[in-house]
Order: structure tokens, then C-alpha cells, then sequence
């Protein structure tokens, strides 16, 4: 009648893993993972930076026990969200994960309507999503870079094939140009 949820706040006292019960409104927080995590067979399973662990988890008192032990790296994400990972484990306590090469390597290529390949533009990359800007001359990629635990924003210029951090504080996913294609907007976490 319990059930775990994730709560992805900047503030770290608030952000975490808590569980829930179905017979009433209260929850706790059980742990301060920077992943979600699901429960099987006295453990809990979460992420943290590459590597997939789990740690004991005392279902009667809704706590986790012990040192989390590490059980897979290499991780990989969902749709991008570094918070989301890509694992999965079953009542009976069968585990699947993903690794982070899922997302293949891809680049910026442009087609004529027939399906002709025209030319490459930018650097390859592990790239989850991108943004034409309204003028066609750009486009923001999301790089799907692990190292820094989300996924930057690039800015591609189709005249000079080049790809650049853009200076935004975003919190992960693709950003949405304006109509003028200069200004961006970006989701950006606030306490």
C-alpha cells in the first residue's frame, strides 16, 4: 500500500526520494538520491552520476539501511532527463538497464525533398534533441553530455558548422526560440 516518488527541487533539503501511502496524505522523505528509484526484494535501486546501485531498504520502517552498493555503471537516461534513468527492475526482482550509448552518435544533416543528403553541418555528437531557429540559420542541440549530469544547450551556426555552449543556466530540455530568432526561453529552475 506504499508507493516511491521523485522530487526534483534546487533546493537539496526538499529534492529526493519519498515514499507514500495509499491510505493517507502523508509521505517522507526515505532518501536524498538525484535519481528515481524503485523497489524490489528488500532493496531500493537508483542512480547516481554513471553508475546504477542499490541500497537496503527497510520496507516496515520506510528506510533505507546500510551503504548503497554499486551494481552496473555506464547508466544511461530517458528521454534525456538525467534524473529519469534508464533502468528498470520487477517484482520478481529481475533487473534491465540501458547504458549511456544509447544515443547514437548523429549529425546536423541537411535533405532536399527527395531525400537527397545535401551536407553535414556541425560536429557529430550524442545529441537528444534540436530547434531550427524561424530565420533558418541555427538551431539549438540539446547535447546529451553525461559528464556534467544534464544536458547542455548548443547553439549550431549552419554558415560556419560551428556548435557553442550556449550562456544559459537551463535545467535540461530543448529550448524554444522567439520569433525574432534572437531570443531564446528555457526552463530554469528558481527556489
Amino acid at each position: 500500500k506504499h508507493y516511491l516518488y521523485f522530487v526534483l527541487s534546487p533546493d537539496p533539503k526538499r529534492a529526493g526520494v519519498y515514499a507514500g501511502s495509499v491510505d493517507s496524505s502523508d509521505s517522507k522523505r526515505v532518501a536524498d538520491y538525484d535519481s528515481r528509484a524503485e523497489y524490489a526484494h528488500g532493496f531500493l535501486f537508483y542512480g547516481a552520476g554513471e553508475d546504477l546501485f542499490a541500497q537496503a531498504f527497510d520496507i516496515s520502517r520506510l528506510q533505507v539501511t546500510g551503504e548503497g552498493r554499486r551494481i552496473a555503471s555506464d547508466l544511461g537516461s530517458m528521454y534525456g532527463e538525467t534524473q529519469n534513468r534508464a533502468f528498470s527492475v520487477s517484482v520478481a526482482g529481475r533487473l534491465a538497464y540501458s547504458a549511456r550509448s544509447y544515443v547514437a552518435p548523429s549529425q546536423f544533416t541537411f535533405f532536399d525533398r527527395t531525400g537527397k543528403r545535401l551536407e553535414a553541418v556541425g560536429p557529430q555528437g550524442q545529441y537528444l534533441g534540436l530547434k531550427v531557429a524561424p530565420d533558418q540559420r541555427k538551431a539549438i542541440l540539446e547535447n546529451a553530455d553525461y559528464r556534467v549530469g544534464r544536458s547542455p544547450l548548443l547553439l549550431l551556426e549552419f554558415s560556419s558548422g560551428t556548435a557553442s555552449p550556449l550562456n544559459i543556466e537551463s535545467d535540461g530540455g530543448t529550448a524554444a526560440w522567439a520569433a525574432d530568432s534572437v531570443r531564446v526561453g528555457y526552463i530554469r529552475f528558481v527556489s
